[in-house]
């Protein structure tokens, strides 16, 4: 993407079916409405030399998504100009927010990168690197690290100095049509984020505990002309604690909003994407580097657990990397389908029916059997997603990617009716939509049945590991039987702790006996310590350092060849513990 003058460029490569569209947003009407034209006829010629196997009519819906996305950017720009917008972050000579905004298919987030606009007694501090920002975001950070002193030596070790002068900001708004089934998920995940570090606030616990968890600086909802809920209007929303319930509006609501947050480096689906791009082989991530996101990922998610917080959207999709100093550190991001246990936030949060189902969460292939099931939702699903992750970074394929490649799949067999920017696809006429629909919900059905019958026998996940020996380098190859031994032992813990959860419903106490350091903990350590057997330490953690799993990594390396280092240097390792706020100073 080319660089103007005056704005910063979002750096990025994405697949070729999620082109980006980008212009300076706060520029004037004419100017965009210029603009836009150029980028459409633009496309319009890409199309025009697209391989002759794709058929006319893919074509015509690529480029009329391409034309309608492009006019609600310039819709959503335009609204967006506050006052707001203008004392927090840096403008061009102009006035405009100095950005670039981009948008994916099928999503009606739009994501700018912006960059703090600084208080002038700080801007001599830019240059060498001494903690600088806008005093409302400089507050936030102060907060969070609890050091009010520049420059910040505490934020400095698990994030970039500048964590608070270049952000992302995500921006949702929701077109009156869509006003019925509004979903505001945008305030959702802002409500969820604000929940974690208050959390970690309230236990008095150390910022370095907050590793991985992306920092929540702002949001607002704009007031605006075009994108809001009338009065009288009965809404569908869901609660905090993923219950679907209905809302009458009082007074007009606006629809836009923006939210501001760390920002990150590359996902782990776009890293695994460059690898088929790039066709190295095997295809993929390393052993090594998959058990090292995997054992990241448990931390992450006994961080959110322990506050009452279920992801719900474990997959690569949402799986971050810092940047910076912090490229080896993994972060859980996109917290839209979390959920809050079960708590005493009012009648109505706690009524309706459970609807963080795929219409939310969007990924049949990573999504566990609670969730495709419309089931209550426990800790124990995101363990099931993050191990569906791992198995996707090492290996060929997950067992149902042969059913999810035959054809495309709706969620949960549904329109994807709470996407403000999705443009349909499907047959015109109303039998072949409701044939289309039915098709969906077999095939959605198909992949739950084979997640079933996954955990239901050994056979599934030994024909993975058996397919996986290609993939594997010359070295790990020497390593298989330890690896295949790694696979099998979290396969079984993770099953155990399925069928031990199964039928439970008191997840607010689990996630209670959690926080307060109980018997709890041992889960998550249990899903460590398998992964953490394929490395050798220079010292060797708290976590391994017992007779019991001592012996075991000798008798899984005895005649084989040296395992991996764990290189402290290059990657982050978490000693993650739980004390009770008794016991903390």
């Amino acid at each position: 993407m080319a660089q103007a003058s005056g704005s910063i460029c979002f750096h990025r490569i994405v697949p070729a079916e999620q082109k980006l569209i980008s212009a300076p947003p706060f520029c004037s009407e004419k100017q965009q409405s210029s603009l836009f034209p150029s980028l459409c006829t633009h496309r319009a010629s890409e199309l025009a030399t697209m391989d002759s196997e794709e058929s006319q009519k893919l074509k015509r819906e690529r480029l009329r998504f391409f034309v309608q996305l492009t006019e609600r950017c310039t819709d959503v720009m335009m609204e967006m100009n506050s006052r707001e917008l203008c004392t927090r972050y840096a403008g061009t000579a102009s006035g405009g927010l100095d950005s670039y905004v981009f948008t994916y298919l099928s999503d009606r987030t739009l994501f700018l990168e912006v960059t703090a606009r600084f208080d002038p007694k700080q801007q001599d501090f830019i240059d060498s690197h001494r903690f600088a920002s806008h005093p409302t975001f400089e507050t936030v950070l102060s907060k969070y690290t609890r050091v009010m002193k520049k420059p910040n030596p505490v934020h400095e070790k698990a994030r970039p100095w500048d964590v608070a002068t270049t952000m992302v900001m995500k921006v949702e708004a929701l077109l009156p049509k869509f006003c019925s089934y509004s979903r505001r998920l945008l305030r959702r995940e802002h409500a969820i984020l604000q929940h974690i570090w208050q959390s970690y606030l309230n236990e008095k616990m150390e910022f370095d505990d907050m590793i991985g968890i992306p920092m929540v600086f702002d949001y607002q909802e704009i007031p605006n002309q075009k994108f809001f809920m009338p009065p009288g209007e009965v809404v569908e929303e869901i609660s905090l604690q993923g219950k679907l319930i209905q809302r009458k509006i009082g007074l007009p609501e606006t629809t836009l909003s923006y939210m501001t947050v760390e920002k990150l480096g590359p996902s782990l689906s776009y890293l695994l994407d460059l690898t088929c791009v790039a066709k190295r082989l095997p295809v993929g991530l390393s052993v090594r580097t998959a058990f090292k996101v995997f054992d990241q990922l448990i931390c992450r998610l006994l961080q959110i657990h322990r506050f009452g917080v279920l992801h719900n959207g474990v997959c690569p999709q949402n799986i971050y990397f810092g940047r910076g100093m912090c490229y080896n550190v993994v972060y859980l991001n996109n917290f839209r389908a979390a959920s809050l246990a079960g708590s005493s936030s009012g009648a109505a949060a706690g009524g309706g029916k459970p609807c963080l189902n795929m219409r939310v969460a969007k990924d049949p292939r990573f999504a566990s059997l609670n969730m495709m099931r419309s089931s209550e939702m426990h800790p124990v699903d995101d363990f099931e997603s993050a191990f569906y992750t791992l198995l996707a970074c090492i290996g060929p394929g997950l067992p149902w990617d042969a059913l999810l490649n035959s054809r495309p799949i709706d969620a949960s067999g549904a329109s994807d009716s709470d996407s403000a920017t999705t443009v349909t696809t499907a047959p015109s006429t109303k039998a072949s939509k409701k044939a289309a629909h039915e098709n969906s919900r077999h095939l959605y059905a198909a992949v739950r049945d084979a997640k079933s019958a996954f955990w239901e026998s050994n056979i599934h996940m030994e024909r993975f590991i058996a397919n996986m020996m290609h993939r594997l380098t010359d070295r790990e190859s020497d390593l298989f039987p330890i690896i295949a031994d790694i696979l099998l032992d979290l396969y079984t813990k993770v099953k155990r702790l399925l069928n031990c959860f199964a039928n439970s419903k008191n997840v607010a106490e689990f996630c209670a006996q959690l926080c307060r350091g109980g018997s709890q903990l041992q889960i998550y350590n249990d899903l460590r310590k398998p992964a953490l057997m394929y490395f050798r330490f220079e010292e060797v953690p708290p976590l391994l350092n017992n007779p019991t799993d001592l012996q075991r990594q000798q008798s899984l390396t005895k005649g084989l060849p040296s395992t991996f280092a764990w290189n402290l240097s290059e990657w982050c390792f978490n000693y993650v513990e739980v004390r009770p706020l008794s016991a903390r100073s």
